[in-house]
């Protein structure tokens, strides 16, 4: 059972205007399972009304069962959400009626609620109640939502500071293995370039070796080679 506030428009001003008025709905013992009933209490300050909202209460031009006609009530008085507002509220404080008035191009009504004023101080210290165990409910709530908001704010300190390391890691890890890398292909162009120098200096022999073995007969005019 939540309070919710409502905006209503006072049906017996001359001019257009607003008040905000508070409910609250309470299920009441169903006797069958095609029958639905609740309590409402509407706080207009100083005075508590209550009315009790049935399934034989529903008017007969409306197109739904009773049940429905009771959730709708409930709906509407309920605390509001994101969805737009299916009813417009007029309430008359003369006639302690609260109408319900569909929204649409032609403005039909729903239904009419009509109250009765209570000066029950037990009701007053139980709708009290209910808004400090709301209060309390919902501060609880806050706490909670809070303690949870410090925790994943710990959590993702400590997941940033673990992604760091890993970082730190991987960069330190390819570090190594690039270093590691340059190393051995450096090793190899020294290797290559060693054996490139061997084999320019085993062909400069073999030239030398050529140019020193073969003599002119200068009598005989032929040329002859060491074997």
């Amino acid at each position: 059972m939540s309070i919710a506030e409502i905006v209503v428009v006072d049906a017996d001003a001359s001019s257009t205007s607003s008040l905000s008025l508070f409910v609250q709905c309470a299920r009441l013992a169903a006797v069958s399972s095609s029958t639905a009933a609740i309590r409402v209490q509407l706080l207009d300050p100083p005075t508590l009304y209550e009315a009790e909202v049935s399934s034989r209460h529903k008017p007969r031009v409306l197109d739904c069962s009773g049940v429905e006609y009771v959730a709708a009530v409930e709906t509407a008085l309920s605390p509001v959400t994101d969805a737009k507002p299916r009813f417009e509220f007029r309430w008359s404080r003369p006639k302690r009626t609260l109408t319900l008035m569909e929204r649409s191009e032609f403005a039909m009504k729903f239904c009419a609620i009509e109250f009765q004023a209570t000066e029950s101080g037990d009701k007053w210290r139980m709708l009290l109640h209910q808004v400090a165990a709301q209060q309390q409910k919902e501060r609880k709530l806050i706490d909670n939502k809070r303690s949870r908001v410090t925790q994943l704010e710990a959590l993702l300190e400590q997941k940033k500071k673990l992604l760091e390391t890993a970082l730190t890691a991987k960069q330190s890890t390819e570090d190594c293995l690039i270093q590691g890398f340059c190393a051995v292909l450096n090793a190899k162009k020294d290797e290559i370039r060693r054996l490139q120098d061997e084999v320019e200096l085993v062909q400069s022999g073999e030239k030398g070796e050529e140019g020193d073995g073969g003599q002119v007969d200068e009598e005989g005019g032929r040329e002859w080679r060491v074997q």
